[in-house]
């Protein structure tokens, strides 16, 4: 199965807060058209900072989410882990992985979010390389925050 949409969102500030803030807006915006969201990280200091997040990042409400293995895991919209996608929750990905994303091929939507600093995008250029190499044309958009 090949994605039915890849976005890359190019950021054009380097601070992970910046970084894991836009992965909460899109979070937010897929849960609300009615996806299950699965975000993507590569460390448990990541998973930590996104559940905080997730909890705050709006003063007016926040998006119900649990991370994987948690017992709330199976009844939530949204879903963290550094993990691949579980198969419920492929209906969109949010990759903020340095890697492609083991499993990313299989989910319908991905957003892969790009950070600023040289290595950040240089590792963007091989996942933008690598999803052509599998027939997938992505959607690039520069984010300013």
């Amino acid at each position: 199965m090949i994605p039915g949409r890849v976005d890359f969102y190019v950021l054009n500030r380097a601070d992970e807060d910046s970084r894991l803030g836009f992965a909460c807006v899109v979070a937010a915006k897929a849960w609300q058209e009615g996806l299950r969201v699965y975000l993507q990280v590569d460390s448990a200091r990541e998973t930590d900072a996104l559940d905080e997040l997730l909890w705050s990042y709006q003063a007016a409400s926040f998006v119900p989410h649990a991370r994987l293995g948690d017992t709330r895991a199976e009844s939530s919209p949204v879903l963290i882990g550094d993990q691949p996608a579980p198969p419920r929750w492929r209906e969109a990905l949010v990759s903020l992985t340095a890697a492609m994303p083991e499993g990313a091929e299989r989910c319908n939507r991905v957003a892969d979010l790009v950070g600023s600093g040289d290595a950040a995008r240089q590792a963007g250029r091989e996942r933008f390389k690598a999803w052509r190499a599998l027939g997938v044309q992505p959607n690039s958009h520069e984010i300013k925050l």
